[in-house]
């Protein structure tokens, strides 16, 4: 097998069995996938292993302790088995060719560490409800589009303390001895609008302020620092008062992106193809 693919999950028993066979559809067919529970109290647990049963690719893993994102990416990354490691989310639905289109760029481009790519933005009830081209963001990715070589996680793992804002954290940290590269074709379709919270908001914001306050960690200024914090408080201003008027999904979909041309869209019988 040549590529690991990583799915940490927690409460995710809505959306999740539409993620995991979004990975079984692939066309590109030698991975094995890894499935780790964050200590869940539904019945996502129960999912993973129906799809273990059934197919001898899938590893689940289980301890019933809840210890965040991060610490279970790294835990992922030191079982992974194969040359090259690719993650998503719980709650996201792979493109079918997304596994066979990053497994050629990386294997065509060996300088490069991490390729993520565009998405297409879809809400709860899986209709398709924009995009965003990161073709060119060099120096970041849209965290659950990544695949890259093994060797790399391992060299350089996520931050366990960060509960939030890892991939931000690990862009930082690593971004000047690194290279990231997205592909304009969307890869996945990226479960955004419908599943925003205040709550759930703030609580990147304060990661986010948390990793700002470790700055010269990362060789930046206070200049930066000051910077960043200010465009922290002034998002959590505006989210607030979204919230209160009840259009969050409103400025969720209208964040500062980039939308992919029409003719690098995916349509409903993309997603369909997916997850059928």
């Amino acid at each position: 097998m040549k590529v690991t693919i990583a799915i940490p999950f927690y409460n995710d028993g809505k959306y999740f069995a539409q993620a995991i066979r979004s990975v079984l559809n692939q066309t590109y067919q030698d991975f094995e996938l890894i499935l780790i529970d964050d200590g869940s109290t539904d019945n996502s647990l129960k999912i993973a292993q129906e799809f273990a049963s059934k197919d001898n690719r899938i590893i689940v893993v289980s301890d019933g302790e809840n210890y965040g994102l991060a610490v279970r990416l790294n835990q992922s990354i030191r079982m992974a088995k194969c040359d090259y490691y690719a993650r998503m989310d719980a709650d996201d639905i792979m493109c079918v060719d997304r596994i066979k289109t990053q497994v050629e760029y990386l294997d065509s481009h060996q300088e490069v560490d991490v390729v993520g790519s565009s998405a297409m933005l879809i809400n709860d009830k899986n209709e398709i409800v924009g995009s965003r081209d990161l073709y060119e963001n060099t120096k970041g990715f849209m965290h659950p589009t990544i695949m890259g070589r093994t060797r790399w996680f391992l060299a350089n793992p996520y931050a366990e303390w960060c509960r939030r804002c890892q991939d931000y954290e690990l862009k930082l940290r690593t971004g000047s001895h690194s290279v990231f590269r997205n592909l304009r074709q969307p890869l996945l379709f990226y479960r955004e609008a419908g599943t925003v919270s205040f709550k759930k908001y703030m609580k990147s914001r304060h990661a986010s302020m948390a990793i700002a306050r470790k700055y010269k960690d990362y060789n930046l200024n206070f200049f930066w620092y000051i910077k960043r914090m200010l465009r922290n408080y002034i998002q959590i201003i505006t989210y607030y008062i979204f919230d209160k008027l009840g259009m969050i999904d409103f400025i969720v979909m209208r964040r500062k992106a980039t939308p992919l041309a029409d003719n690098y869209c995916l349509q409903k019988e993309d997603l369909q193809k997916s997850i059928t």
